[in-house]
């Protein structure tokens, strides 16, 4: 990793790359090799003999079928591609909740202006709050001071982000999570109670979240593969 051409920051440290930026570089590759990316369009259906895969589109302009050689499903937990071919996804979901905040901070040690940092930290928060992880990984935008927090809470703080239902499984379901809720969790398991501020205006994202492990069966049925979260 490079930042700022600097070749003393070289492989000192882990940055991490925000998802859509990942995308938009997929994007313009794929540009390049004159494929188009399509918006809006989702698979209905998806049958295959031992040469080709014939393959039930909706989008904007309605249904049509294309034929292709090959099939790979990167469409994520609940992937259609995985259901259609009957593949098993055994698992569970963790008990712990999460939450993520992606936000610019004030307050931060002078020696994280030098190098990238990430961090997992364990702390155990002042009388009231429970003791927990933080994990810190800085983000290249707005460079030195964003970063990305991820935190566990335990069913004393979530008590208040349920919603009084359930999911199919059984397991609550929890209302979004406000920046100012976030950042409470944040403080005093980071760089100590009051000490870290949230740059004004600088929040990117901020949820919560729970943890599926889950693992396909199968990663591949004749002509159609599984890869990324559908696997």
């Amino acid at each position: 990793l490079r930042h700022g051409g600097d070749p003393d920051w070289l492989f000192s440290g882990m940055i991490a790359h925000p998802q859509w930026q990942t995308e938009e570089v997929l994007v313009k590759h794929l540009a390049k090799l004159n494929v188009a990316v399509e918006r809006g369009t989702r698979v209905l259906d998806m049958t295959q003999d031992g040469d080709s895969v014939r393959v039930t589109i909706e989008n904007e302009l309605g249904k049509s079928e294309d034929v292709f050689k090959w099939v790979i499903g990167c469409d994520g937990a609940h992937s259609i591609t995985r259901k259609l071919q009957n593949i098993p996804y055994p698992g569970a979901i963790h008990d712990s909740n999460f939450v993520a905040l992606h936000a610019s901070f004030d307050g931060l040690p002078e020696e994280l202006s030098k190098v990238s940092y990430s961090s997992l930290t364990f702390h155990k928060t002042p009388e009231g709050r429970s003791a927990g992880l933080c994990f810190a990984v800085q983000t290249p935008d707005d460079f030195p001071r964003s970063f990305l927090l991820v935190l566990d809470i335990n069913d004393k703080e979530s008590e208040k982000f349920y919603t009084g239902e359930r999911n199919k499984y059984g397991r609550k379901l929890l209302r979004p999570i406000t920046p100012e809720e976030a950042f409470e969790i944040v403080d005093g398991r980071w760089y100590g109670k009051d000490q870290v501020k949230v740059v004004p205006g600088s929040i990117k994202w901020c949820t919560m979240f729970t943890i599926n492990s889950r693992q396909a069966s199968l990663y591949r049925s004749g002509r159609i593969f599984l890869a990324g979260d559908a696997a």
